[in-house]
């Protein structure tokens, strides 16, 4: 129960922050393509000042919480997995069949969902880092007759890149790994390995 808890508070609060960094984004766009750059950078700055620092705050309080999470699910997932392939015949009576493909679905499912919330923060934070050089061609187009108000706005956009560029927004497994869909792949190539070795040593 307790478990099931953490891991729904994990799950939400990395949507939220998700989102909240994706509704930055947006608004930053309309910004910079509605108004001078050079009139809003040292604003915008300080507010990805406030956004780092929220996600490094939420990091700091649920990687372990996420560690624990993704060691609960891949054991259940690997354990399995061992009874699945296991020729024991005490193994395969209904209920233990039915009570290991329901642990292991599971297993998937939380695996899946504490993944897919905190990748939504490492994905918006690369989409946010693009913001500025998506609007250099904009400011180009707009602002091109009058070379003063260009070049402020091309410098502005500059400053905002430069500073994007070392920030950072992700959260991590105990502060081992990043918390992303690369997951997936690595520990799917996990699985099938184990579950190749396992059926040959059974």
């Amino acid at each position: 129960m307790t478990c099931g808890l953490t891991s729904l508070l994990c799950e939400h609060v990395y949507l939220m922050c998700g989102n909240y960094i994706r509704f930055y984004r947006e608004r930053l766009m309309r910004r910079l393509k509605k108004q001078r750059p050079s009139t809003v950078i040292f604003e915008e700055i300080k507010s990805l000042n406030i956004i780092t620092s929220l996600v490094d705050t939420i990091d700091k309080t649920f990687n372990t919480c996420t560690l624990l999470h993704y060691c609960s699910s891949v054991s259940f997932i690997f354990l399995s997995i061992s009874i699945m392939v296991s020729k024991e015949t005490i193994l395969h009576s209904n209920w233990i069949k039915s009570t290991t493909t329901w642990n292991f679905i599971i297993a998937l499912y939380r695996f899946y969902k504490i993944t897919m919330s905190g990748a939504s923060i490492y994905e918006e934070g690369k989409q946010l880092k693009k913001v500025s050089l998506g609007c250099f061609g904009d400011v180009c187009q707009h602002l091109n007759t009058d070379s003063n108000v260009r070049n402020e706005s091309v410098q502005a956009l500059s400053l905002l890149q430069s500073y994007m560029r070392d920030v950072c927004l992700m959260v991590t497994g105990g502060g081992m790994f990043v918390v992303g869909k690369h997951i997936f792949l690595a520990v799917a190539n996990a699985v099938v390995t184990y579950a190749v070795i396992m059926y040959q040593l059974s």
